[in-house]
């Protein structure tokens, strides 16, 4: 594994990462610790027109930058085709357990419409495959409550008693297309749980 140096000018980031939320405080420690020891694991990219693309370590760039630097240590891969690149950065943020649930679900939906199955992705990031399945009913979920989900308001234990409280609700509560003038009584009590939370 041959490391070369790249400016950072000439590194975009992945356009599919899986993952959207940075914790600033853990970046600003990275950043210190680049600044005092340096990047002590290259960032993998990959050719992209007169760039390079991040295929592994978006976080460390970001650190990066943000401590200043100039050029960067990276391992330059160009047999990395758009599908790969996306599992190994799916794989690097499940390792590192760096993904929020709906970051994880979200990465399951796009293996699924590149014609995954549930096992097949399961098997491609060493989980179950119910593991699988239950972040992909998050997706079932108002966008509200991912959020919510993602921001650690509320957790994946809140958000599996919803979605297991949905065919019971519904039943209960079919009164509410006529009052509450909803076609969903599901969506209504997630709205009702977004208002009260």
């Amino acid at each position: 594994m041959e490391i070369s140096k790249l400016d950072l000018s000439k590194i975009n980031p992945n356009r599919n990462q899986p993952r959207k939320n940075y914790d600033e405080n853990s970046l600003k420690e990275l950043a210190d610790s680049i600044k005092n020891d340096g990047l002590l694991v290259p960032i993998m990219v990959r050719p992209q027109k007169d760039k390079y693309e991040i295929v592994q370590g978006e976080r460390r760039y970001r650190a990066s930058i943000l401590a200043g630097m100039k050029k960067v240590d990276v391992v330059i891969r160009d047999d990395i085709s758009d599908k790969e690149a996306f599992h190994l950065s799916v794989i690097e943020n499940i390792q590192r357990e760096q993904m929020t649930p709906i970051e994880e679900a979200l990465a399951f939906q796009k293996y699924l419409e590149m014609g995954y199955k549930h096992q097949e992705i399961a098997d491609k990031v060493s989980k179950s495959r119910s593991f699988v399945t239950t972040r992909l009913r998050l997706l079932g979920l108002l966008p509200n409550v991912q959020k919510m989900i993602s921001e650690g308001k509320i957790s994946e234990g809140h958000a599996k008693v919803l979605l297991s409280a949905r065919n019971g609700i519904a039943k209960v509560i079919e009164v509410c297309n006529f009052v509450h003038q909803t076609d969903d009584p599901f969506e209504f009590i997630q709205m009702k749980f977004i208002a009260e939370f």
